[in-house]
């Protein structure tokens, strides 16, 4: 007669009972016990692992980072200041100093004010005179295109005049200027936004520049009008702050 199956102890059958729920627990919940690591280097479980992007800004130039939050509207770098000063000598002394400060709204945009001084002695023959003009003045210029930009203008002027006989008169000309600009730009670096592909950021704009313009006056006070040319021509140089 052959031998006969042994029965398998009921301790070993227990064990091996425990084995097969166990193994069958971590089948169904494979990642009930996973652990991650949080931001803050903290151990934690039942939590799925996540990939955080951080987006940023960069300047095309630098290729540095740069903060994305809120830009403030008032940059000290976005200012330039300058003027033009003039004179001539002779029969006729004329001497002219127009300061001015402008602020870079926008890459293509700019505001900014201005005081004027001239002091004019005539001493032509029969028309003997001294003046002294004075006043301000505010301006808006919108670049257009390769360096060419308008330019729109408020002045007030207030003038003093001395004459041969020692007589006095003062006389007010408000006016308006309107007519076109070019920018020259002194550090290689484009005068406006419009000059690059797609615009360009204030950071790399020109720091300093020389403006050719050709304005139009148009006298407030009919009748009075210090421009006697039907076209001013200036010349200004703008350095960055």
């Amino acid at each position: 007669m052959g031998n006969a199956e042994q029965p398998i102890p009921v301790k070993n059958l227990m064990y091996l009972n425990i084995l097969v729920l166990i193994g069958l627990l971590l089948c169904l919940s494979p990642g009930a016990f996973a652990q991650v690591r949080n931001p803050d280097g903290d151990l934690r479980e039942d939590r799925e692992p996540t990939l955080q992007v951080r987006e940023r800004t960069y300047d095309p130039d630098t290729l540095r980072p740069e903060p994305s939050g809120p830009v403030s509207f008032w940059d000290i770098n976005r200012m330039y200041a300058g003027g033009s000063i003039g004179a001539s000598l002779g029969t006729v002394i004329f001497v002219d100093l127009s300061p001015m400060v402008a602020y870079q709204m926008t890459s293509s945009f700019r505001v900014g004010v201005g005081s004027t001084y001239r002091y004019i002695n005539n001493r032509l023959p029969f028309d003997e005179y001294k003046a002294n003009i004075y006043g301000g003045r505010v301006f808006a210029q919108q670049d257009l295109l390769l360096g060419i930009f308008a330019h729109a203008e408020y002045e007030f002027l207030k003038a003093q005049y001395i004459g041969s006989d020692n007589s006095t008169a003062t006389l007010n000309f408000p006016s308006a200027l309107v007519g076109l600009g070019y920018a020259m730009p002194l550090d290689g670096r484009p005068a406006s936004g419009l000059n690059r592909p797609g615009g360009s950021s204030e950071g790399i704009l020109a720091r300093s520049m020389v403006q050719l313009q050709l304005l139009y006056p148009i006298s407030l006070n009919p009748g009075n009008s210090l421009y006697f040319f039907p076209v001013d021509y200036r010349v200004s140089v703008l350095i960055g702050l």
